[in-house]
């Protein structure tokens, strides 16, 4: 049934029908909607949805305007107050922006599509929008979209609003994106999630998309129950626009007000070394801010001999050469020497780019000794050299094993079949699922020690646990607010597997165990974490 408009109202640019600020947007559904997805106050399916305490849900609008009259569950009549009603579940979201719509414009647009593409139709696609907004007052105060949004070769950039689903379009200037994703249906996060946006890519040019925002649909195609290769065959697929269905948590931001009494200073360090030796840095890449900086400084190095540099310091350029924007791999190559003596390349090792993680044939020559083998394939785990284990090195003491073979006459590897395997000439990149499929004995994991005030977040939060349908699933981290002293402490990022918190086991303990767990914790809190980069795209 097409609902009337109403006389007086402006009319507003999410839904196309006339409706005062403070009431839900108005839609004209194709089909009945169950009465399970509809709001008791307005009798409608839920816009924007609440959930309270006593188990009800209601239109976010509705239940607000209710509650100025009398604080009340307006069900079963038990005391109630706004703050602490919380967003529905992602998943109810989901399935009412997939409810069957019409077109408002019915003069001009016969077209039926889902709720949550009605925005951007009418804004971006509808024949009869042109017209229809011509005769019509501006947008209602309820749409959240921007009055002006900016344009650019007909694209409207609209922007990523937290708490709710936004759609965004961006022109595919680069093959490459510069994000990782985790997650996916298929592992434990459930949701496809954006780990990094790195500084020189397409998204960070595009400036919308952060860590943490959740990828749920893209190009038209429903990632909802996408499995995580599902999604990246998805993103690597080219367009002339790229479509993004966003969800970005609402949360509240963190008091910043100590970074006003930090201070830059810029200084130019010189280091020498004998051949082949090492700096003696550990670089790391700060997820949450843009920039290199220096993780760790081993100790009888040139670079802690040096006594002019300290952890957390930002490295602007390395021999003249500007690394303030580049990728945490580009900084890397700089600093270190070639290592190849069996015609491959090795990738990983304690502290890499990578994180904590075994050593893996990263390339391969193939007329090289490994090469003409035809037994070893770029992918695969190397765990010992002549006997020698390589389990727990770092990567310059790895390659350090392998080097002292170059005399040996005969060359024993010790190598684990590789979750993924790659041919081809460019250097093998391992996917997120990777790490993932790695048995237990090959994952290491490090300490990370979070400080906050009493009664404050730790700023994470967690998805995963013992579950009666699935089994038994890893705690992840989903999700880093930013400011918060996780995010401050740089070491967590989205699709971290949580092990332990103060020395209790998060091994086959539900969800809310978990989450109850996290919050008896004090103002110190210890975790022990596995952490891996996600897929490259």
């Amino acid at each position: 049934m097409e609902k009337g408009r109403r006389s007086g109202s402006a009319a507003c640019r999410t839904c196309g029908q006339a409706h005062a600020a403070h009431e839900p947007h108005v839609y004209d559904y194709v089909e009945e909607v169950d009465e399970d997805l509809t709001c008791h106050i307005c009798l409608q399916p839920f816009v924007m949805p609440l959930d309270i305490p006593c188990g009800h849900t209601f239109c976010s609008a509705c239940l607000n305007n209710y509650l100025r009259v009398q604080q009340l569950c307006p069900i079963d009549r038990k005391p109630l107050t706004a703050h602490i009603c919380s967003p529905s579940s992602i998943v109810l979201r989901k399935l009412l922006e997939k409810l069957s719509v019409r077109c408002p414009n019915r003069n001009g647009c016969d077209k039926i599509l889902q709720r949550g593409d009605l925005q951007d139709h009418l804004n971006l696609r509808c024949p009869a929008a042109s017209v229809a907004w011509s005769m019509k007052s501006p947008r209602c105060a309820a749409s959240k979209v921007p009055s002006s949004p900016t344009k650019s070769k007909g694209i409207t950039r609209l922007p990523v609003l937290e708490g709710e689903i936004s759609h965004i379009e961006i022109p595919r200037l680069a093959t490459n994106l510069g994000i990782t994703i985790v997650g996916g249906a298929d592992t434990a996060l459930r949701c496809v999630v954006v780990q990094e946006v790195f500084a020189e890519g397409l998204m960070s040019q595009d400036g919308r998309l952060r860590p943490g925002d959740q990828l749920i649909e893209i190009n038209g195609i429903d990632m909802t129950n996408a499995s995580h290769h599902q999604a990246c065959q998805a993103l690597r697929k080219m367009s002339p626009v790229l479509r993004l269905g966003v969800y970005r948590e609402r949360i509240e931001a963190y008091s910043a007000r100590s970074s006003a009494h930090y201070v830059e200073e810029v200084h130019t360090v010189n280091l020498e070394r004998q051949t082949n030796q090492q700096l003696g840095v550990r670089l790391s890449g700060w997820w949450m801010e843009q920039g290199i900086f220096i993780l760790e400084i081993i100790p009888g190095s040139p670079a802690a001999k040096s006594g002019q540099l300290e952890p957390y310091d930002r490295i602007l350029s390395v021999n003249g050469e500007d690394v303030a924007n580049c990728r945490l791999d580009q900084a890397s190559r700089l600093i270190q020497e070639p290592n190849e003596s069996l015609g491959m390349r090795i990738g990983g090792g304690l502290g890499s780019n990578e994180g904590d993680i075994p050593i893996y044939i990263a390339n391969i020559h193939p007329q090289g000794c490994v090469g003409k083998t035809q037994q070893i394939w770029k992918g695969d785990i190397l765990l010992n050299v002549n006997g020698t284990s390589l389990m727990g090195l770092t990567h310059t003491q790895a390659v350090a094993t392998l080097k002292a073979t170059v005399e040996s006459t005969q060359v024993s590897l010790g190598v684990l079949e590789g979750p993924e395997t790659s041919l081809g000439s460019l250097n093998f990149i391992p996917s997120w699922l990777y790490w993932q499929r790695l048995p237990r004995c090959l994952q290491f994991p490090k300490t990370v020690i979070l400080h906050r005030s009493p009664g404050a977040s730790l700023g994470f939060s967690i998805v995963g646990g013992e579950d009666p349908v699935r089994g038994p699933e890893a705690i992840h981290i989903l999700f880093v607010v930013q400011d918060s002293p996780a995010a401050k402490h740089g070491k967590l990022r989205c699709g971290d597997r949580l092990l332990a918190v103060d020395g209790h086991s998060l091994e086959n303990v539900k969800h809310s165990t978990a989450v109850a767990m996290l919050k008896q914790t004090g103002s110190r809190v210890t975790l022990e974490v596995v952490s891996w980069l996600g897929t490259e795209l």
